[in-house]
């Protein structure tokens, strides 16, 4: 079965989540207040075809941070599974690392989105945000589309 859900941020803008995971990600930054962009990319980052892509860039304190939602085909072949799949995260790896940019994987593999939930709010701390989910969460708009609520 294939996931796609969208949020529509603060500011109007559209967000799909391929996963539950990335979901859940979208989740805490909207209620979290944190500004983020979705399938991020950057003109001297390709694989064979085209420019490789980052699920989130998270704003805050003036920090750009990038964050990848690993699920189990970045561990072990599933029918998601690219053939370069792995030689792309390690492309991500490197350039992140020669570039210094901020840059986490939150291992989804075992589908556990509790698990995404606190490792991104460890993520989220040790960056600098107070940390304070907000009574008011998502609400859902029609069909697969969610929208913050206030």
């Amino acid at each position: 079965m294939y996931y796609k859900r969208v949020i529509i941020d603060e500011k109007g803008k559209r967000h799909i989540a391929n996963s539950a995971g990335e979901f859940v990600v979208m989740d805490v930054l909207t209620k979290c207040g944190v500004s983020f962009d979705s399938e991020v990319s950057f003109p001297d980052l390709k694989g064979d075809k085209d420019l490789l892509r980052f699920d989130f860039c998270v704003h805050l304190k003036g920090k750009d941070i990038l964050i990848e939602v690993d699920g189990r085909q970045h561990k072990k072949k599933t029918r998601f599974t690219s053939p370069n799949l792995l030689k792309y995260d390690k492309m991500k790896d490197d350039y992140c690392a020669n570039k210094g940019i901020i840059f986490y994987r939150i291992n989804y593999s075992s589908g556990n989105t509790r698990f995404v939930r606190r490792e991104l709010k460890n993520i989220l701390i040790k960056e600098g945000l107070e940390w304070r989910i907000l009574n008011n969460g998502l609400q859902k708009v029609e069909g697969d589309i969610w929208r913050r609520v206030s």
